[in-house]
């Protein structure tokens, strides 16, 4: 990839993926046993459709320009996390119990860091002072010092000079209390020593992408102890492109048939419990139209719409059909480890093991003008008795195809969406047009923060340098790592619980403005429910409410600070994500009361910090006085980072032994000095999430968002929560005083904003309140004001420069419907605004579900300035909404739930 004006070299280094979580474990054991993670969960690929158990997280560390250039390769802003009291130059320090399982590493630089290859690469295994692990950079890399060898490393071959353009290291590495990785040699001073100036010039990056378990239970520190047989039989199925998964038990399904040009022919038709172990397909009168128009379609249980549903191209790894470098894939051949095609000998093989309970039914159309005179179809499938996949640990295989093409000066290509519970486990990557230095962004769980930001397309896809056609097991590409690629996330699965988004950034590579098109296929696995997280409750530090809601106590402040600042930001607009907040910092603790979900099974903690300056923040968890002993808080991202790309989103993962049965935790975060931190840390926002059982029913959902975020936070409702009758509601009085400044007047429980923030929904919604529908009321944000502007507007919650009045509005006649799970009483509060002075008249009713009336109607008018309508009500209502002038809408614009 280049950087700037110059190209520099990326080494990838893939540990291989080898954690076995508990639910994976105990399914390749029939249930009595754990595999720890390492290589001997590697060997079993059967058990990708494992749920990965609650708390377990995937994290990278990469070298990237904080400031949203492209300056990725600077060895002071981007490359080094902190320098470490031996003067080593830190890249990677996680703590708590994981497994790195993919290394990428390049400093080789054609030649530009002559004698770096020699600089020693360190390992320090849980808080030990001295390493394990103790090399030169080549020889940790080079396939040659064992563990390290190949195919398990890769250094590339492809540079004229001899020298590596990237490496990559796919060998697991466990750590049981933490890891820290550091380099011993400052490059700069290679640049130097060659006349080169280091603010031009930069190539030293890397990745590493890592997963962290919620408990250490099972989790065995590497110390260079690999079972050979293991090693062996790994490195054997990567090489013989056999289907690696166990082939007893399989029970083969073979046909042939013709499938005339228009028509749709069913290839298997599978009943009862099972899984899919390999899918094989020979065409006879193959070409590059039946290649790009036969459509495979994979429908699992009877669903109506396929978890498959694209060509078959694509689906076996081909793509770019319109692409000026992709014209003659069709008659390329690919072998990956799970998928590939021959273009020579026609066939196309898929290894996903993909489970089903009830049916399973595969189908291809052929959508081309030709006819497919003789199509052969094997199909093997593991019957449910011999091989056991738990439905509520357990994932639906799907494939889904994603199309984005830059139309102008868009930011991004996204890749891929999804919601829901589950993990992403690889990726076929096609592009034309398209600038190989754009980052990846994937953001997991609604986190401003991406917990992938990478630094080059073609590195995210294992290569450097733009890339060359390597095949190689887990990654590789049939054009090269930007325009026609691929990789297999085994072990490092991206791992979501509620929704992901993968996005891959339009670069101005060498001051060019590219834009171009990305084709991108990513194969998952989903559970069959929903997701499996839920905002339980949120602090706004700073915001006295909010404070005192939440009982917020802090000892050894050292500053409050308020500030308008961005997350990582994209080339086009480092403006991107700007939010403004206010917080402290400390050198002692603070803590707050937070509410959960008691039948949560575990919670995880959400901090937005301020990075710039202090990006290194160490810290203890408590809750409920009691310490967390799995891990501690610490936070080392890029201190680097410019004032204007500050915020960083950052998780804590708490098992439920700390929380389980609790409807409210006292949570303590205190400040600890280490390594590399200033003498103190701070904390702007905190959000609260309870994680459920992976196996909720289908149908269940979750309505909401979360406060001081412009993006949605869905919550968990029910499915099978009725809904209280309303018993009471009483008129209370029309306020005209407070205007639109409800801030500690109304909405001590909640409130909702609608359409409140850049058309989004800002809302914090009451324990009592299940959720809510507006009828067929849409959405609109009214206008937009200075924060200066005398009105009876809406605060601003969010303390940016603007006030933005927000609501939904009805033509005619909509109605409104609370749900409520309590019969308590409790107060509402409405906010109408005829916010353009039209002369607005509306009626305001209040029923029962049943349909009688149950407060009188209040007639509305004369609300320029804005009024509130304020009710006593207990039990689900329904609320009515009534348009008395023809010429304009009726309006509502917030709804506040009970009294400060």
């Amino acid at each position: 990839m280049l950087k700037n004006s110059f190209a520099s070299l990326t080494i990838i280094v893939f540990l291989s993926p080898l954690f076995c979580p508990p639910s994976r474990a105990q399914a390749v054991q029939g249930g009595s046993g754990r595999y720890e993670p390492g290589l001997l969960s590697m060997q079993h690929v059967e058990t990708l459709p494992f749920l990965y158990v609650n708390g377990t997280t995937t994290r990278q560390f990469d070298a990237y320009d904080p400031s949203g250039g492209n300056m990725d390769g600077s060895f002071t802003n981007s490359y080094t996390r902190y320098i470490d009291k031996n003067g080593e130059y830190v890249i990677f320090d996680a703590s708590g119990p994981g497994c790195l399982y993919r290394q990428q590493f390049n400093i080789w630089c054609m030649g530009m860091f002559m004698g770096a290859e020699k600089a020693h690469i360190k390992f320090y295994f849980d808080k030990e002072e001295k390493p394990r692990i103790d090399l030169a950079v080549n020889d940790l890399f080079n396939g040659n010092t064992s563990p390290f060898l190949k195919p398990y490393a890769h250094f590339d071959s492809s540079a004229k000079d001899g020298r590596p353009l990237y490496a990559n290291l796919y060998y697991p590495l466990s750590f049981k209390k933490g890891l820290k990785i550091t380099t011993t040699d400052n490059f700069n001073k290679l640049l130097e020593g060659a006349n080169l100036d280091v603010r031009t010039y930069n190539a030293a990056w890397y990745q590493y992408t890592y997963i962290t378990f919620p408990t250490d239970a099972g989790v065995k520190s590497w110390n260079n102890d690999p079972p050979d047989d293991v090693y062996s039989s790994i490195a054997g199925k990567w090489a013989d492109h056999a289907d690696p998964k166990p082939s007893e038990n399989n029970i083969p399904v073979s046909s042939s048939m013709a499938i005339p040009a228009g028509t749709t022919r069913t290839i298997a038709d599978l009943s009862g419990e099972g899984s899919i172990s390999q899918i094989q397909l020979h065409l006879e009168n193959y070409s590059r139209t039946l290649f790009f128009h036969t459509r495979i379609r994979i429908f699992w249980d009877g669903a109506a719409t396929p978890a498959v549903d694209m060509p078959l191209a694509n689906f076996f790894g081909g793509g770019g059909e319109n692409y000026k470098d992709c014209q003659d894939i069709h008659t390329k051949s690919l072998h990956t480890l799970l998928f590939g095609f021959d273009g020579r000998t026609h066939d196309f093989y898929s290894y996903w093991p993909m489970p089903y309970w009830k049916s399973a039914r595969i189908e291809l159309r052929n959508e081309s003008n030709d006819n497919i005179d003789n199509l052969t179809v094997n199909i093997e499938y593991t019957p449910g008795k011999a091989y056991p996949y738990p439905i509520e640990r357990s994932g639906y295989f799907y494939a889904k195809r994603t199309v984005s093409r830059d139309a102008g000066h868009d930011l991004f290509a996204n890749a891929f969406r999804e919601k829901g519970h589950g993990h992403v486990a690889g990726i076929s990557f096609y592009s034309d047009g398209y600038a190989m230095d754009g980052d990846e962004f994937t953001y997991i769980d609604g986190s401003h923060t991406p917990q992938i930001h990478g630094n080059g397309t073609e590195d995210d896809h294992d290569q450097g340098w733009g890339g060359v056609p390597y095949q190689a097991p887990l990654w590789g590409g049939l054009v090269n790592g930007y325009q026609g690629a691929y990789r297999l996330y085994l072990n490092d699965s991206y791992i979501f619980n509620k929704d992901i988004k993968i996005n891959y950034e339009f670069s101005m590579e060498g001051g060019e403005d590219y834009g171009g098109e990305v084709d991108a296929v990513v194969f998952y696995y989903k559970s069959p429910s929903t997701e499996n997280l839920r905002l339980s409750d949120v602090l706004d530090v700073g915001a006295a409410a909010s404070e005192k809601a939440h009982k917020y106590v802090i000892e050894g402040k050292k500053w409050a600070f308020t500030s308008t600042s961005g997350y990582d930001a994209y080339e086009r607009n480092y403006e991107y994500d700007v939010v403004r907040d206010n917080g402290y910092a400390y050198d002692k603790y603070t803590g707050f009361t937070a509410s959960i979900d008691p039948a949560n099974e575990g919670i995880r903690l959400r901090r937005r910090i301020y990075r710039s300056g202090n990006g290194i923040q160490h810290a203890n968890v408590y809750i409920d006085g009691v310490l967390v002993k799995e891990r501690t808080w610490d936070i080392c991202t890029l201190s680097s980072a410019p004032f204007y790309q500050a915020w960083f989103d950052d998780d804590f993962e708490i098992p439920s032994s700390y929380t389980k049965g609790r409807s409210s935790i006292r949570i303590k975060v205190e400040f600890r000095k280490d390594d590399g931190s200033r003498n103190e840390i701070n904390e702007f926002y905190y959000w609260v999430y309870s994680y459920g059982k992976a196996g909720r029913k289908p149908g269940q959902t979750r309505q909401d968002t979360i406060p001081g975020y412009n993006r949605p936070d869905k919550h968990y409702i029910p499915a099978t929560r009725e809904r209280i009758k309303a018993t009471r509601c009483a008129f209370l009085r029309t306020d005209t005083s407070t205007l639109g400044d409800w801030t500690e007047t109304y909405g001590h429980e909640g409130f909702i904003l609608p359409q409140y923030f850049y058309g989004r929904n800002l809302q914090v919604t009451p324990g009592y309140l299940s959720h809510l529908t507006y009828g067929n009321m849409k959405g609109h944000q009214f206008s937009t004001f200075n924060t200066s502007t005398p009105s009876s507007l809406h605060p601003n919650p969010l303390n940016y420069d603007k006030r933005y009045l927000g609501g939904v509005e009805t033509a005619s006649v909509d109605s409104i419907e609370l749900y409520v799970t309590d019969t308590r009483p409790h107060q509402l509060a409405m906010y109408f605004c005829d916010f353009d002075k039209k002369g607005r008249k509306q009626d305001i009713e209040i029923f029962n579900f049943n349909g009688d009336p149950i407060v009188a109607k209040q007639e509305l008018s004369h609300f320029e300035k804005g009024k509130w309508l304020l009710y006593s009500f207990s039990g689900s209502i329904r609320i009515r909404i009534s348009n008395r002038n023809e010429q304009t809408t009726a309006v509502l614009s917030a709804l506040m739930f009970d009294n400060y």
